[in-house]
């Protein structure tokens, strides 16, 4: 099993690269938010409200390792995903783990108005929002470099652009998808 984990913080474009190179490379898609909220059957936003992050962050480590015996595919991971231990070097050994990085100022921008982003609720102002991204930004920056690829995007790029950077990388690195026929979950 290969699959292909885009990390990064949230607003990064994880969830739009990842479909439109599902569709383009006609493997399935995976979004670990939607799995996540699909099992619990409430919303990430309704999760972290009534259960707490670190047990929202217990739920998505167990949704990912059930899922990880799926088709090849392309993940969408959430933007802390990988401050749980050990989820890294799993994600490293069934496939090829990337950083989307993209200006925390570009991030504060596309969030805005989002109310689905929990950990950004109580921000008001631009200047609030940029704040939290800068504290969450800099809290998960160690397991962001663990990641085998940063790539960098500087958020001017549409999404069909950013999608062919992230591929161009993947493709130099010799990754391969061996997909199954199976269904996307996107």
């Amino acid at each position: 099993m290969a699959h292909v984990f885009l990390a990064g913080m949230m607003g990064s474009g994880k969830t739009t690269i990842t479909q439109l190179l599902s569709r383009q490379l006609s493997v399935p898609c995976y979004d670990l938010d939607k799995l996540v909220s699909q099992r619990m059957r409430k919303s990430v936003s309704e999760i972290f409200r009534r259960d707490g992050q670190e047990r929202f962050r217990e739920i998505e480590a167990a949704v990912l390792r059930e899922n990880l015996k799926n088709p090849d595919g392309i993940w969408a991971l959430g933007g802390g995903t990988l401050t749980t231990p050990g989820i890294p070097e799993l994600l490293r050994e069934h496939g090829l783990l990337l950083f989307l990085s993209v200006p925390l100022e570009v991030l504060a921008n596309r969030v805005a108005g989002d109310k689905s982003r929990p950990l950004l609720n109580e921000c008001t102002t631009q200047e609030e929002r940029l704040q939290r991204l800068t504290e969450l930004y800099e809290e998960r920056k160690t397991t962001y470099q663990l990641c085998e690829v940063e790539i960098q995007l500087d958020g001017s790029e549409p999404p069909e652009i950013a999608a062919s950077i992230v591929l161009q990388e993947v493709e130099r690195r010799g990754f391969v998808f061996h997909p199954a026929a199976s269904t996307r979950n996107s």
